[in-house]
């Protein structure tokens, strides 16, 4: 028996028009296909970013072996602790300030030495509520990643000198030579902590 010639055009004729029928939907798998892969680029960019700067502090590790915390021995006169608290750390009291002009609503403090990594220690409280702790580095003893590493911190915004979040306060970082280029590797000669909350930019 002779196979059916019309037939078997209509089978042709049903295998090219059926891709054209789902041409559409083809077109829209696709695109829900590639969409979310440049979703995912874009977050696996984003989280690139972040690995840097841990790398980078990672860097600092392991070039340079982190000393004991100097920071520990202050813990109890941070910014938020009553200054009661202030006594028996070697700090010298008066109603002057050290480096701006009287303020008689507040009580400045400081400590110094000749041969701890901090040359000097200051304080600034009111109300019985030590509000700025500062620290004065010795030969600029730390860079930013070590201060990172020391304070635990987490959040940075780099503007010359470093300004960054603790426990949601702010604190700054004053850069030897602050430029625009930042570097994990840049000194800091003093570090300060307050109770005041970082508000957005």
């Amino acid at each position: 028996m002779k196979p059916d010639k019309h037939k078997h055009a209509e089978g042709d004729a049903m295998r090219v028009t059926a891709p054209e029928r789902r041409a559409p939907y083809v077109e829209r798998l696709t695109l829900a296909l590639i969409l979310p892969r440049y979703v995912i680029l874009g977050h696996i960019a984003l989280m690139g970013s972040f690995g840097m700067v841990i790398l980078s502090v990672m860097g600092v590790m392991h070039f340079n072996r982190l000393p004991t915390n100097p920071f520990a021995a202050y813990v109890a006169v941070r910014p938020g602790q009553p200054s009661s608290e202030l006594a028996g750390h070697g700090f010298t009291c008066s109603l002057s300030n050290y480096n701006y002009s009287r303020d008689t609503s507040k009580i400045y403090c400081r400590k110094t030495s000749k041969t701890d990594v901090f040359s000097s220690v200051e304080v600034v409280y009111s109300g019985g509520v030590i509000h700025h702790l500062s620290f004065n580095l010795r030969d600029s003893r730390f860079n930013v990643g070590e201060i990172i590493l020391l304070l635990n911190l987490s959040e940075l915004r780099p503007h010359r000198n470093v300004v960054f979040t603790w426990r949601g306060n702010l604190g700054v970082a004053q850069i030897v030579r602050p430029s625009a280029h930042f570097s994990m590797l840049q000194r800091v000669s003093q570090v300060t902590l307050t109770d005041a909350r970082l508000t957005a930019p």
